[in-house]
């Protein structure tokens, strides 16, 4: 788990000392703010796991905190995005690019705890059914469907900040509008995807052919 949030935590202090930035907008603070939260909620979370059949509910509470805090990090991300190009749309343009920078470093961070927290899930979750903890049926079954349900929210709710900033940017400097933003987005996937589909065969091709060519020798 340490793996996932401190190396992102070290490219964000990277970030701030190679642009030198010594004042942080409001929006910014908060997120920094908001992660110290996250950090402290996963603090908390990793002893339980130690003894996972008595603090399921516990353990619960945790990941569902950090999804709260982590959603809530996402919309000060678009939040300053909006005031940074406001302020500074008739100005340096490179304090836009700077300031857009960090917070998109601060906003990974808070998806590497929303990451955190979908482990914790799984493991919670492969313990109660893998070892048929003995858990009264009349609290057991509504934590285990909350447990999945609130699984399948992460996902849905990753997924939909996700596709929200990556045209966030685009829309808020005025390149292209909305919708046309959207058809962008979809298009430079699904071509992305096709050419993906395409080179797979040939890359097989190639490597069966250096193989066949490898035992020739």
């Amino acid at each position: 788990m340490d793996d996932a949030i401190g190396p992102r935590c070290q490219q964000t202090a990277k970030a701030v000392i190679l642009f030198e930035v010594r004042t942080f907008e409001p929006p910014m603070r908060e997120m920094g703010t908001l992660l110290v939260e996250c950090a402290n909620l996963v603090g908390r979370a990793l002893p339980l796991l130690q003894a996972i059949g008595d603090n399921v509910a516990m353990l619960t509470a945790i990941t569902e905190e950090l999804t709260k805090l982590e959603g809530r990090v996402d919309d000060l991300h678009d939040i300053g995005l909006k005031e940074l190009f406001l302020k500074h749309r008739n100005a340096n343009g490179m304090d836009f690019i700077v300031g857009a920078e960090i917070y998109d470093h601060l906003e990974k961070v808070a998806d590497r705890f929303d990451d955190v927290a979908n482990e914790i899930n799984s493991i919670v979750i492969e313990q109660v059914i893998g070892q048929g903890h003995q858990v009264d049926a009349a609290i057991g079954l509504p934590i285990l469907v909350g447990l999945i349900a609130v699984a399948l929210l992460f996902d849905f709710l990753n997924g939909l900040h996700d596709a929200a900033n990556s045209i966030a940017t685009i829309v808020s400097t005025r390149v292209l509008r909305p919708h046309y933003a959207v058809f962008w987005r979809r298009s430079s996937t699904s071509s992305l995807s096709r050419y993906s589909a395409q080179r797979r065969p040939y890359h097989r091709y190639r490597h069966r052919r250096t193989q066949r060519s490898s035992i020739a020798r």
